[in-house]
């Protein structure tokens, strides 16, 4: 009988030190891992650093958000004021026509002769579009608009005509008045044509 109370006695202890063994074993791991991510002062200071710096930008930024938005708004109140008259106009080559969108695609060009970068200007419905042209010889006076001298000397007299934006042809100069829109966007409002084959008669 005493015999098996303590052969009872001993597995109740076995059982509890292997079930304190198992649960120790886990806990301790788990506390190690718990101490690698513990940070040192040193890596606690470059965090610190770290986030000043990434505040210090933000502040920055913020400013020069702000900046930039005064200035836009010191623009839009100039180009609101009804007291500056805008005479907004753009001369050049024609490159591309669009019918069906309206629009002119131009280019200019340097003193050397390169292309600047293309502009895209819209014409409007009511926009005048004039074109130069050569008058016949004997033309009454008040129908001359201008003179055009060609490269051998020749003199031409030139009228102007009232034509469709069908009529414009790439290559064609132009020089068109704009307007500028409430949402600040152009649209041509006047258009005068060189034609690219004025001389061709």
């Amino acid at each position: 009988m005493k015999r098996k109370r303590i052969l009872t006695v001993i597995i109740v202890v076995l059982i509890i030190v292997v079930i304190i063994g198992i649960f120790g074993c886990q806990r301790k791991p788990a506390e190690k891992a718990v101490e690698e991510f513990v940070p040192t002062e040193e890596e606690t200071g470059e965090q610190e650093e770290a986030g000043e710096i990434a505040e210090l930008n933000q502040e920055l930024g913020d400013k020069e958000r702000e900046e930039r938005q005064e200035k836009l708004q010191r623009i839009d109140s100039l180009l609101a004021s009804e007291a500056i008259r805008w005479n907004l106009s753009v001369g050049g080559e024609v490159k591309e026509i669009s019918i069906s969108g309206r629009n002119l695609t131009i280019v200019g060009f340097t003193e050397t002769g390169e292309e600047t970068s293309s502009l895209i200007v819209p014409i409007s419905e009511e926009a005048k579009i004039i074109s130069d042209y050569i008058l016949p010889a004997g033309a009454a006076k008040e129908e001359i608009t201008g003179t055009i001298t060609t490269a051998g000397g020749k003199e031409y007299n030139l009228g102007e005509k009232e034509i469709n934006l069908e009529e414009i042809k790439a290559g064609d100069n132009v020089f068109i008045s704009l307007n500028l829109k409430p949402d600040y966007t152009i649209e041509g409002i006047r258009v005068w044509v060189s034609p690219v084959d004025l001389f061709d008669f």
